[in-house]
């Protein structure tokens, strides 16, 4: 699907307004039903950042050639993240195309050997992993190809490309344009516009 033809940014926009969630009172979002418990809104964040994590697919534009097949998505670490996706991956393609997902519990020699041979586009680092792990993640060939997305504060001083933060009740994104200094793969403009720039 030709970047042109992708969705308008304002679906993204409208995305990013109405993700919301709270973890003192119940809300209501468009065709959910209302969440009241501290482990229903955790399983709603991981709900949201799932769909985020498909939206970013939609706008990076990519320098080099990518796997025709399908989009390939990694998740290092635990992360109540898995099952929303799982579920995702198994009701929506992202440009016409099947989502391949793949989990590792850490990241070894061997984990980054596989993603890379895998031509992994997108990983999702959990909050559990360790900095010097991000780092040695951001260090390696595997990130000049594709999009690192973490969730806690400091991953892209870390040297993440975009990092889920949690604002005024709302979940957001930040991401640092120097992060992408080695990518073959830049952010859409549209995407920057909506992102907190750190440096």
């Amino acid at each position: 699907m030709p970047f042109g033809k992708q969705l308008p940014i304002f679906v993204l926009s409208l995305v990013i307004s109405t993700i919301a969630f709270t973890q003192t009172q119940s809300q209501t979002l468009p065709n959910t039903p209302n969440y009241s418990s501290k482990t229903t809104l955790l399983a709603n964040e991981y709900d949201l950042k799932a769909t985020f994590i498909f939206k970013f697919i939609d706008y990076i534009e990519w320098n080099s050639p990518v796997p025709s097949d399908s989009i390939r998505i990694a998740v290092i670490g635990t992360s109540n993240i898995i099952s929303p996706l799982k579920l995702a991956a198994k009701q929506k393609d992202i440009q016409n195309k099947p989502v391949a997902l793949y989990f590792y519990s850490n990241l070894t020699e061997a984990t980054l050997s596989a993603m890379e041979k895998r031509k992994v586009q997108l990983i999702f680092v959990a909050k559990s992993v360790q900095t010097t792990t991000v780092q040695k993640l951001v260090r390696s060939a595997v990130s000049k190809n594709a999009l690192i997305v973490g969730e806690r504060e400091g991953f892209t001083r870390e040297g993440g490309h975009l990092n889920f933060i949690n604002q005024d009740d709302k979940i957001r994104f930040e991401t640092s344009p120097a992060s992408f200094s080695n990518c073959t793969f830049k952010l859409s403009h549209q995407l920057l516009r909506l992102a907190q720039i750190v440096s």
